[in-house]
């Protein structure tokens, strides 16, 4: 179909849209996530996007409106001109419960009480696939102590992989660390920057999320003190990759 500029941000940002629209657009586009995508779209192509900084006026705002119309985000954003994402996360970070929110290690009872979360929501067949806000709805069932990325790390991060690994935390080895360089250097790229890590997991290697994957990547460029030491080209790759053999 032949769609105007308008048409096509009434159909990706409009009232009307199905459930389950994200999770279509991430299949066509694979190994991206729906939050990734949902997030890019968001980032790049909203009508309301290039605001910049939330000032103290519109934070003001931002209350009221959501004492208004309560979490309608696209609503909210109409108000705002803001996109609707970026009303939520500034409501969240600024005012939702921030003075019951955590941060750092979590406790053993938190980590039970997602992990029972995440099965509750499995048993319902609620999923990222099928919820746009899944991770916003995991936040919400810990009563927002933790926020959205919190839990979605800490799951993708470490209980998952524990649950796969029959209750055992994996380690990470240096044959890990030799597989990690050998896949940044096949990307042959000039820049850090544009490195897709969901693009390098794969299933035998299961347990490394693409948030580990960039946490042990930063790690391993700790042990390098060379000069453009986040570049990986031909000339300024930083890593002797025998030294991981």
């Amino acid at each position: 179909r032949n769609l105007s500029q308008e048409e096509v941000e009434d159909l990706i940002f409009g009232a009307n849209r199905q459930e389950g629209f994200w999770a279509h657009i991430a299949r066509a586009v694979p190994p991206r996530r729906v939050r990734l995508v949902y997030d890019h779209v968001q980032r790049v192509y909203h009508p309301m996007k290039n605001k910049g900084k939330w000032t103290g006026l519109e934070d003001v705002q931002l209350q009221q409106m959501v004492e208004e119309h309560g979490h309608k985000w696209g609503s909210v954003a109409q108000a705002l001109e803001r996109p609707p994402a970026e009303c939520r996360n500034q409501y969240i970070k600024c005012f939702a419960q921030k003075e019951a929110r955590r941060k750092g290690s979590w406790s053993p009872s938190e980590e039970s009480r997602l992990m029972q979360i995440m099965q509750d929501l499995d048993k319902e067949g609620k999923t990222t696939g099928t919820l746009n806000n899944f991770w916003e709805v995991v936040a919400g069932w810990m009563d927002n102590t933790r926020m959205a990325h919190q839990c979605r790390n800490k799951w993708n991060d470490s209980l998952y992989p524990k649950l796969q690994n029959s209750g055992k935390a994996p380690r990470w080895s240096h044959t890990d660390s030799y597989i990690l360089i050998q896949k940044v250097a096949s990307l042959e790229l000039d820049a850090e920057g544009d490195i897709d890590w969901g693009a390098l997991t794969d299933n035998a290697w299961k347990f490394w999320t693409p948030h580990k994957l960039q946490q042990r990547w930063a790690s391993l460029k700790k042990m390098v003190h060379t000069p453009g030491a986040t570049h990986h080209g031909e000339h300024t790759y930083p890593f002797h990759v025998s030294a991981y053999r």
